[in-house]
């Protein structure tokens, strides 16, 4: 299953996570086809599609992370979309998708995937590519996929899983005719299975200790290489110097990868922008507005290639922190906040605009789409944003700050990374909150702490991302909405919001047979969710690569990036011949 995972804000990094219905060719936006600037931002996704036949043997692919996290366990909580860029690299990645968000089995690790139904219960059976096999020699077969779904469906409560969506559903995982046709039984139809064994786990690592703490640390051996199966393997790691290095796998039973050596360096935005600019780099995704797509959209030989984001950013409150424990004070908040302003400045000079999201389980284009935000708050509104403190008790002191026993309401804005249009965004939501009364201080924070401050709670407000790589949404309703308090709470809302009753609402909808009622019954159960005031959808955006010509398989990949910029398979990526 695809997981849900951070972003630092918008464009900073490419997410990973999962919609629902498929989805065609989308307008995001009243004007969103027009090509300004020399953007075409009409398509779904832009990555030079070619096959593996015209690309070159050899060549080296220099990118940039935004932080090498502590925990490399894509499948743990503590992760973010950097984890999963990081992990596909090195690991097994069974299937993608294609940037629209058709399944698309790797078939080096699948040579079919067929599902049926069976006394009413989905069955899917995966056919294993007998040649796979784990660095080690570790066979790839139903052992590793019976492994896989044990350590993520939430029977262990003494795992810290990302996500137990889709697994949790699965009642057995059995050999069918020998030990490379693994048979996956759901407890009744499922229509999300799609989503899940996208990844694979190394059978070695059986225990809470293992899973939990095994992947940690800053040197190779922490990254385990030996764990790992594909084209390349993992040559050399220093966290703290910010580098990995790829090369190609000796071991590997495919189609060998195309590139010599894949290098990922740690920078921040603007260290980023100009190792592009320099050569340094062959690709960038680190800009969303004009003022950043401007330092390199005329480095000579490259090109701009534009989609659209597959995924949500959103400011994030911290209900169990300081004055936002009020939820009078998240919901005026909340109520004095305008998305259209923030998205003006995030867009300027773009040539892009787009209406709020309204949800984070599917997106405007997908079926079943509802404004679930906007059942909550209809419009922004600063007058009724003073009245709901005013009738909450606080009152307004001379230092045009409210109060309420004589504490003011003063909330810290976490800021990652050192972007320009970052600090405009943050900028603009002080202006907004100081109109109504409300003292934001604006903190700032390296790239490389997001991971690490989320996973602390030492926070009270931000702006970040949920991500999706497959079409799947609504299946990962529990991933993003579940309370702290249920046996699968993901850790990929930080916000503290979510309720026991909430809880079991998501676990009856998982149990409804169809996903039309399944969609139904979870755009409800989203009205309620936001209406704790933790989460606001602001923005989709574009998702926009600057990229040296030539480059193949890789840019604005929609549904197919996994966490990466990735169009297609690893071994598929490469300069054109």
């Amino acid at each position: 299953m695809k997981k849900r995972a951070l972003a630092i804000a918008a464009g900073t990094v490419a997410l990973a996570l999962g919609l629902s219905a498929c989805a065609s060719t989308p307008t995001t936006s009243d004007s969103s086809s027009g090509a300004a600037g020399g953007v075409d931002f009409s398509k779904f996704s832009s990555i030079n599609a070619q096959p593996y036949s015209a690309l070159k043997d050899g060549g080296s692919l220099n990118l940039s992370i935004g932080d090498f996290t502590a925990q490399l366990n894509r499948a743990h909580t503590d992760t973010s979309t950097d984890t999963s860029m990081m992990w596909f690299l090195y690991n097994p990645e069974v299937i993608k998708f294609t940037p629209e968000g058709e399944l698309k089995p790797n078939p080096n690790y699948l040579t079919s995937v067929k599902d049926t139904e069976v006394d009413g219960n989905t069955v899917v059976t995966y056919e294993i590519n007998p040649k796979a096999v784990f660095n080690d020699g570790t066979p790839i077969d139903v052992a590793a996929f019976k492994h896989t779904w044990q350590l993520n469906n939430g029977s262990n409560p003494d795992l810290n899983v990302g996500s137990t969506d889709g697994w949790n559903q699965i009642t057995s995982v059995e050999a069918g005719k020998d030990d490379h046709e693994a048979v996956v039984t759901f407890d009744g139809a499922w229509p999300w299975w799609g989503g899940v064994f996208n990844f694979l786990l190394h059978p070695a690592c059986d225990t809470a200790e293992c899973f939990n703490t095994g992947y940690l640390g800053d040197d190779l051996a922490s990254a385990h290489p030996e764990w790992g199966a594909g084209p390349y393997k993992l040559q050399s790691y220093d966290r703290n110097a910010g580098n990995a290095v790829f090369v190609k796998n000796e071991k590997w039973w495919g189609e060998p990868g195309k590139l010599d050596q894949i290098t990922l360096t740690q920078r921040e935005m603007e260290a980023d922008l100009n190792a592009f600019s320099n050569g340094e780099a062959d690709s960038t995704i680190r800009f969303s507005a004009a003022e950043s797509l401007n330092k390199v959209k005329t480095v000579p030989g490259t090109q701009t290639r534009a989609g659209v984001a597959a995924g949500t950013y959103m400011l994030q409150l911290n209900v169990n922190s300081g004055v936002l424990k009020d939820i009078n004070v998240r919901k005026a908040i909340m109520t004095a906040v305008d998305p259209q302003q923030i998205t003006d400045v995030r867009f300027q000079g773009m040539g892009y605009t787009e209406k709020q999201p309204g949800s984070l389980l599917l997106f405007t284009y997908q079926k079943g789409y509802e404004d679930n935000f906007a059942k909550v708050v209809a419009k922004p509104d600063p007058a009724a944003a003073k009245k709901i403190l005013e009738d909450a008790g606080y009152a307004l002191g001379s230092d045009g700050i409210y109060a309420k026993d004589g504490q003011p309401i003063h909330v810290a804005y976490t800021l990652f990374g050192d972007g320009a249009a970052n600090k405009a965004q943050a900028q603009v939501i002080q202006s907004q909150l100081k109109s109504i009364g409300v003292d934001m201080e604006i903190v700032p924070k390296a790239s490389a702490d997001f991971s690490s401050v989320m996973a602390s709670g030492d926070w009270q407000m931000n702006f970040s991302g949920f991500s999706s790589s497959d079409p799947f949404g609504v299946a990962y309703t529990c991933q993003i909405w579940c309370s702290k308090d249920d046996p699968n709470y993901s850790g990929l809302n930080k916000s503290g919001t979510g309720t026991k009753a909430l809880d079991e609402k998501i676990h009856a909808m998982e149990a409804l047979q169809t996903a039309d009622e399944q969609i139904k019954a979870a755009n409800a159960i989203e009205v309620e969710e936001f209406a704790q005031y933790g989460l606001m959808p602001v923005m989709n955006g574009p998702i926009m690569f600057q990229v040296k010509e030539g480059l193949a398989n890789l840019g604005a990949a929609g549904f197919s990036g996994n966490g990466n910029p990735t169009g297609d398979f690893i071994e598929n990526i490469g300069w054109v011949k």
